[in-house]
């Protein structure tokens, strides 16, 4: 595929708000690029002058990421032919975390080929001040401009603790700031209790089992302090234990070989997040509780969403796969983000009533055809369509009555026709 960039050229990163972000491509082999990024504000001109004004060491952010925004007309190039001097631009190391985010690394890319040379050992303190190893993809790229323009520091990915027995308990802290510890294995009650002793110490850190058959729930009874669970084992016993976990805040469960009752969740008085997997889930139970805040399931049975005791105060709702009555979103008031994944609709609802809704992500959604109900969404910025080949370029078109709209990410496995939708909405009011 010919590309129409170059190493030395300029393009634009649109962000919404009141910025936007300028990017110099500094090293690049195909579609692997690594570059510099500056602020501009939103709608403001940038001439050859004021770009080549600009040095390395005033850039809010440097970063390698993929070529796609720009083949894909997501960015748009701004200046072809200006001089430019590679060793202007520096080629730094970056930050690689290693398996379960007990290690990390230095690594250095050949410039030539964007291949990794070598890889060196770091404290974990070393790395927080190199750019991330990993080739973004623009909505993370995207992201990470955001936050540096709004002086915030990105989010560090979760740091994962496989323990074994004996538990050791000085490698726990690892997880000191956080993150999460999980175990495949039966451990003897000195171990548990050591476990139980750290998250007690460390609230913050989240608690998986996984891969155990038959677990029986009343081992997590020493607990009592742990505010996240993840349950991912093919078959659990004793579940009316989990109404002992008084503090519990997250709950998600994977998909089990049997139908599981979760009854108990009813009875935690502070459980706001829960995520349910798999054709066994007992998803009556999103009825029931309370206080939820977020909501996802993920190829459940159906639910009836207009039922959730919830609904009025659920602010995050994923259905992927999982059947449900979606004109059950209208009537709930404080939802700010939404996702439709896997699931087929004849159409979208009404949008008018959701005037918190920010976030609308519309995946492998079969059938839909008529988008215009999004702009009926008062205050959406947020806009996420991927896989939908069945849209064609007119679909699109109710998009550009969408006033808020900022952050738009289209792909539907026809390069030339994002290209274009891409256009029609960076043209709208203009």
């Amino acid at each position: 595929m010919k590309r129409r960039y170059k190493q030395g050229d300029w393009f634009r990163v649109t962000l919404g708000g009141e910025h936007d972000a300028i990017g110099v491509i500094a090293r690049m082999c195909r579609s692997r690029l690594f570059g510099y990024f500056f602020a501009v504000a939103a709608g403001a001109e940038v001439t050859p002058g004021k770009l080549t004004a600009l040095r390395a060491h005033d850039a809010i952010a440097c970063a390698l990421f993929g070529g796609a925004g720009l083949e894909e007309a997501r960015w748009r190039v701004v200046a072809t032919s200006l001089p430019f001097d590679p060793a202007a631009w520096p080629f730094p190391h970056f930050a690689s975390r290693g398996v379960f985010g007990r290690t990390w690394s230095a690594v250095t890319y050949d410039p030539e080929t964007m291949s990794v040379a070598s890889r060196t050992a770091l404290t974990m303190e070393q790395a927080a001040h190199l750019p991330d190893a990993r080739f973004a993809v623009p909505e993370e790229l995207e992201a990470l401009l955001r936050l540096r323009l709004a002086e915030e520091t990105p989010e560090v990915p979760l740091s994962v603790y496989e323990v074994r027995a004996p538990v050791d308990a000085q490698s726990l802290n690892i997880l000191a700031r956080g993150g999460r510890v999980q175990f495949s294995e039966m451990l003897l009650g000195s171990d548990l209790d050591t476990l139980a002793a750290f998250i007690a110490a460390h609230p913050g850190v989240e608690l998986r089992v996984h891969s155990i058959a038959n677990f029986d729930l009343r081992t997590l009874k020493r607990f009592g302090a742990v505010r996240s669970l993840v349950l991912d084992v093919p078959s659990a016993v004793n579940v009316e234990a989990l109404a002992e976990l008084h503090a519990l805040e997250s709950f998600k469960i994977g998909a089990m070989d049997t139908r599981t009752p979760l009854e108990a969740l009813a009875e935690l008085p502070q459980l706001h997040r829960l995520e349910l997997h798999g054709a066994n889930a007992g998803v009556s139970i999103a009825e029931r509780v309370t206080r939820l805040d977020s909501l996802a399931l993920y190829a459940t049975p159906p639910v009836r969403l207009e039922r959730m005791q919830s609904a009025p105060r659920l602010r995050s709702l994923v259905l992927s796969h999982a059947a449900a009555d979606v004109a059950a979103v209208a009537a709930m008031p404080a939802l700010e983000r939404l996702s439709l994944r896997g699931i087929s609709l004849a159409s979208l609802p009404d949008f008018s009533a959701n005037a918190n809704l920010d976030s609308i992500e519309l995946r492998e959604v079969a059938g839909l055809r008529d988008l215009s109900p999004l702009a009926t969404a008062p205050k959406l910025r947020e806009l996420r369509i991927e896989g939908m080949r069945h849209l064609q370029m007119r679909d699109f078109e109710p998009l550009t009555r969408c006033a808020n709209l900022l952050d738009v990410s289209i792909d539907i496995g026809s390069k030339s026709k994002t290209r274009e939708i891409y256009r029609m909405l960076r043209s709208r009011g203009s």
